[in-house]
Formats: C-alpha cells, sequence, structure tokens
C-alpha cells in the first residue's frame, strides 16, 4: 500500500491537476490545518506532544482535553494551512473537512465547527464531517476515487483500502519534493481491492499452470470427460454468463472429474478453510483462553460470507484501536472475528489481539451443539418447574373462588370475615334442605361436624347468628 507525502506546492499542484474532475478533496484538520498537537503538549506542560506518553497516562491526558472546555476553539492554525488550501482552490476550487472527534468528549464537535468557521473563512469548507469513518468518503458513488490529505498513516491506509487516494501531509514538510505523487497519479488505476466478485462465481483449483488450459478444454466437452481426470490445488475463477442454474451444474461436473469448487460471489474469503465448518459461520464463542498477540498472516477464516456493513463497523473500531480481540483456535483458524480480520488486514496491521482456546474449531461445533442441548433440557426443566408453580397457584386460588362464591351465594346473614367456612355443610354429608324443626331433629340424631352444620343450618333459616 502507497504513502505519499505531500510536499511542494508546484508538484502537489500538478499532481492534483491530473485527477479526475469528480474527485473529491477531504482535508483533516487536527495537524494539517490546526495545531492540535502543539496545543495539547502546552496543557500537559511538556516541550513536544511525544513526551507526553513519557510522563502521563495517555487516558489521563485525553481526559484532561474533555475537562478544558475552551481546547479545541483555541487551536492555532498552523503555519503552512492557508498555503495548501491556498493550493487547493487554485487547482480543484473547493474541498471538504474530514477530521475525527474525541471519544466521549460533548464538545469535541460542535466546538471543531466554530474553529473552521472562525479560521477558514478566507476560504471556507464545502462540508465539514466529523466522523471516525473516514474511508466512507474514499469513492464517489459513481467508484471515482477521492482525495484524503491527512497527517495520520493509519487513515491513509484504511482511505487507500477502500479505493480512494491519500496523502500523508506534515506542516513542516510542505517544501519536501512530491515525485512519488506525480508518479503515481500518472499510474493506470488498479483494480479496486473491495470490489465484489461478479454474481454466480466460483473458483476451481488447478495444480500447474497447463490446468487453465485444461479447465477450458474440459469445460468445452465437460460431460464426457471421464470422473476423476484431474486432482489439484485452488486457482482458477469462473463467472458463467447463464447465471445460478449454469454455475451449479458446471461445479457438480468440474467436482465429478476431480476438481474441488468454491462458491466465490459477492464479498467472501476467497481462501478460507473450508474443512471445520463447509464456510458456514462457526459457534459465536468469545473471550474464551488466555489473551495475546499473533502475527495476522497466522491465521485463517473458515467462514465464507461477509457483510460490508459488519466491514464498515469493524473498520472503525479497528481505527479507533478498541476493537474485541478475536477468537481462535490453537491452529489459528478464526472462531469470531472475520470481519474484524478483514479490516486489520485492509488498515495494514500486522499482529490481531486474540483469545485462544486448547481446542479445534471441528470439536467446538460438536461441543457447542451438546452444550445447547442441555442448555435446552434445563431450560425446559426450569420452564416445567415454573409452569408446576403456576398450575399450583391457580389452583389454590381457584378453590379459594369457589368458597368466596359460596359463601356469597349460601349465607345471607351472620357472615363474619374470617370465620365463615362455605363448604362445610356439604363436606360434613349435611344438608340445609328441609323445616327448622326437621333439621334440628336431625342435629340430635347426629354427631360431629355433621350435627353442628344441621344446627348451622337452622340456626341460619331461623334468622339466628350461627
Amino acid at each position: 500500500m502507497k504513502i505519499f507525502e505531500v510536499t511542494t506546492k508546484n508538484a502537489l499542484k500538478e499532481a492534483i491537476g491530473e485527477i479526475a474532475s469528480a474527485t473529491e478533496i477531504y482535508v483533516d484538520m487536527d495537524g494539517v490545518l490546526a495545531d492540535f498537537f502543539g496545543e495539547w503538549a502546552k496543557l500537559m506542560q511538556v516541550d513536544h506532544f511525544t513526551d507526553i506518553d513519557k510522563q502521563h497516562d495517555i487516558s489521563d491526558a485525553l481526559q484532561k482535553i474533555r475537562d478544558t472546555d475552551d481546547f479545541w476553539l483555541r487551536l492555532p492554525i498552523l503555519p503552512e494551512a492557508k498555503n495548501l488550501l491556498n493550493l487547493i482552490k487554485q487547482v480543484k476550487g473547493e474541498y471538504s473537512i474530514c477530521t475525527s472527534p474525541l471519544a466521549d468528549d460533548p464538545n469535541s464537535e460542535k466546538h471543531k465547527r466554530i474553529w473552521v468557521e472562525k479560521n477558514l473563512a478566507f476560504f471556507p469548507p464545502k462540508e465539514v464531517f466529523v466522523t471516525h469513518n473516514k474511508p466512507q468518503f474514499a469513492t464517489a458513488k459513481d467508484g471515482t476515487p477521492n482525495i484524503l490529505i491527512d497527517d495520520y498513516g493509519v487513515n491513509i491506509n484504511a482511505w487507500e483500502a477502500a479505493g480512494g487516494y491519500g496523502f500523508k501531509y506534515k506542516d513542516h514538510k510542505f517544501e519536501r519534493t512530491a515525485k512519488d505523487i506525480k508518479q503515481h497519479m500518472q499510474e493506470p488505476v488498479e483494480e479496486g481491492k473491495m470490489l465484489a466478485n461478479p454474481k454466480n462465481t466460483f473458483l476451481t483449483k488447478a495444480d500447474t499452470a497447463y490446468d487453465f488450459i485444461k479447465v477450458g478444454t474440459n469445460l468445452a466437452n465437460l460431460k464426457d470427460v471421464p470422473a476423476g481426470g484431474n486432482m489439484d490445488e485452488p486457482d482458477i475463477m469462473i463467472a458463467p454468463y447463464a447465471g445460478a442454474k449454469e454455475m451449479k451444474y458446471l461445479m457438480k461436473q468440474l467436482n465429478r472429474i476431480g476438481y474441488k469448487t468454491q462458491d466465490a460471489q459477492g464479498y467472501q474469503d476467497a481462501h478460507y478453510d473450508d474443512e471445520p465448518t463447509g464456510g458456514e459461520a462457526p459457534p459465536q464463542m468469545k473471550a474464551q483462553g488466555p489473551l495475546g498477540k499473533i502475527k495476522i498472516s497466522k491465521l485463517r477464516g473458515v467462514q465464507k460470507e461477509r457483510t460490508y456493513k459488519k466491514l464498515a463497523k469493524q473498520l472503525e473500531r479497528v481505527l479507533e484501536g478498541d476493537y474485541a480481540p478475536l477468537q481462535i483456535d490453537r491452529k489459528g483458524r478464526v472462531i469470531n472475528g472475520h470481519h474484524r480480520l478483514d479490516a486489520l488486514r485492509l488498515v495494514g496491521e500486522e499482529y490481531a489481539r486474540v483469545h485462544m482456546i486448547d481446542d479445534v474449531v471441528e470439536n467446538i461445533a460438536e461441543t457447542y451443539a451438546d452444550d445447547q442441548r442441555e442448555k435446552t433440557k434445563r431450560t425446559l426443566a426450569k420452564h416445567d418447574k415454573a409452569m408446576i408453580k403456576v398450575a399450583r397457584d391457580s389452583i389454590k386460588k381457584y378453590e379459594k373462588d369457589k368458597e368466596d362464591k359460596e359463601t356469597n351465594e349460601n349465607f345471607a346473614d351472620g357472615k363474619k370475615k374470617g370465620k365463615s367456612r362455605p363448604g362445610r355443610v356439604k363436606k360434613s354429608g349435611a344438608s340445609c334442605n328441609g323445616s327448622v324443626t326437621e333439621l334440628r331433629k336431625k342435629a340430635k340424631n347426629a354427631s360431629g361436624e355433621r350435627a353442628k352444620m344441621y344446627h348451622w343450618c337452622a340456626n341460619m333459616k331461623s334468622g339466628k347468628k350461627k
């Protein structure tokens, strides 16, 4: 990936003058137009901003910025900022600001916008974008590459990875040569690194250069080629015009004669390991095993499909340095974090933060399935226990409601809350049917609870209290 330093005025003018008219120019603010680092050094009382992390904790130093209400407003404009913008005015006529906010600083964005209005009135920008996701502006809608002038190499890497031209800028190096920029601008446009493969594209595999010819011959007579006609390694991309049906047919027939094939349409990892899961997403475990660092070149994905939306999200986090560690197995195969891996590769990182488990993806899939089954059993058992409790509570409530109803229906007089016991008459085997005299007679001939209930019924009918 190429990074070029903006240097002499004439060379920059010559270089920018060769770009397409549709190309937009985006200029960073901190370190390019505003003296952020000089003011930060003053705030932390050090001679140079590179001494800040030697004498202070970086988190505390950043918090000092957040705690200083007018920090962004008082940033001085850099000495060569006007020269740079005047040059852009001559060769393009317009530009936009593309600057990152300081996380968790409510003053950062609004005060940056005020700074632009106050200090760049001599040539105001067309737009001011305050965002962590600078690469979203790397190309125009028609794919035309846009320019970013920025002092931070990571931003330049990400911008170029997304298809744009990145010019690394240092105010104090403005007068250096820019022959590399001119040379770059005269080179043919390279194929975009993030362009999706055509729909219905698939890969077949070849073990020699001759297989490029051999595959063409086999495709021409595919049905007649005997089974086991080739054994191989990955290489050749095929994009049939007839669509998905022809793609499936060709893959099936190539497999029959010994070629391994792999679906490669859209944004996918063309070199993923398809053995563990067949390209499907593995169980999404995270933060398992010890935390450490590993060379990105040692990592390999097992998941085929990706989405640009997720990549953009992870790219933003990688640029901010706060991405979650990848989850890998002991062979360096990614279990969780395929989009993070792509983002780290795009910005040119050498190492990745990872959690490594002492196991392999194949076993994890089986263990995960067993764990899920056990989890389901526990959930069902817990659910059953809860349902039993609900059922018991419902029965108790039903019995209580029934007793209350019987009380209301049977006892018009003498009822006292907590003393009346509806249902006792029926439970004792007595009945309130008959005259008061008949009920008294039945009470004399009965005993225990039954006799009490006959007396109680007689009292109710005669209007006496129980």
